[in-house]
């Protein structure tokens, strides 16, 4: 018996140990770092600086480089408010070259294309508003064209997230911890250790994800409690570029009664 039993003791004491280890390594793994790339803020008039329209030809080449996960479309920004007053209506937006100003026009959302022919290979343009001070916000907006108004797609998303990174990825209100992180990643948009965060203009009830026969809601903790932001799985590779993402807006009669 004793023969039998010393192995045996052995044995199960080695599962106890390796078991403990393994306790012990998921319980020193690096906490999530939830991040938000932060916005690429645009001064205004004339004697302004604005921003670099380099920051635009960042995005735009990442996006060349990433086309893969938005064949359908193409790379376009977006001016946001960041200010509760502030509006696009007369809105104006210009990029401003060494030889001449170039009017860009915004649609009704403050979507635009940048005009890349026209200003070529200028390194000194500048982008400028024609209001306050860090008002506004400039984004990067992918969107295949022919969905519904309340459906995105996720490999739109993970464009959109690969050109913010190439814009801001040096910005200095980036946590250092999260651009180290993403530096030794490779990038912030495909792992599970970082969370990008992405905003609606309305809020949000409950999201879906389609792809195939799989519809699945996305875990409430995904969605912020301003209800405006959440963060799709862009790091789930079990989840293909063509996943449909179903956003279920709270009624609008519901937001003015609650105002």
């Amino acid at each position: 018996m004793r023969k039998h039993f010393l192995p045996s003791a052995w044995a199960l004491l080695s599962l106890l140990t390796f078991s403990e280890l393994a306790a012990a390594k998921q319980a020193a793994k690096p906490p999530v770092e939830e991040i938000e790339v932060p916005d690429v803020i645009v001064t205004a008039g004339e004697q302004s600086e604005g921003i670099s329209y380099q920051a635009i030809v960042r995005g735009i080449e990442a996006f060349s480089r990433y086309k893969r996960l938005a064949p359908g479309a193409t790379p376009k920004f977006v001016v946001q408010p960041r200010q509760p007053n502030a509006s696009l209506k007369g809105l104006n937006l210009i990029v401003a070259t060494a030889s001449r100003d170039i009017d860009v026009p915004l649609d009704k959302n403050g979507v635009f294309a940048a005009p890349q022919n026209e200003v070529g290979e200028n390194s000194e343009a500048r982008i400028i508003l024609n209001r306050p001070d860090e008002a506004y916000a400039i984004k990067p907006f992918v969107r295949t064209p022919g969905l519904p108004p309340n459906i995105r797609r996720l490999g739109d998303f993970r464009a959109q997230c690969e050109m913010r990174w190439a814009m801001e990825r040096d910005n200095e209100s980036v946590p250092l911890s999260a651009r180290l992180l993403a530096g030794a990643l490779g990038s912030a948009c495909h792992n599970s250790m970082i969370k990008i965060i992405f905003r609606e203009p309305r809020p949000i009830v409950e999201i879906w994800l389609m792809s195939g026969q799989r519809r699945e809601a996305l875990p409430q903790e995904r969605i912020r409690a301003d209800r405006v932001s959440f963060i799709p799985p862009l790091e789930d590779d079990s989840w293909p570029n063509d996943t449909l993402i179903e956003l279920k807006f709270v009624a609008t009669d519901t937001v003015s009664n609650s105002k």
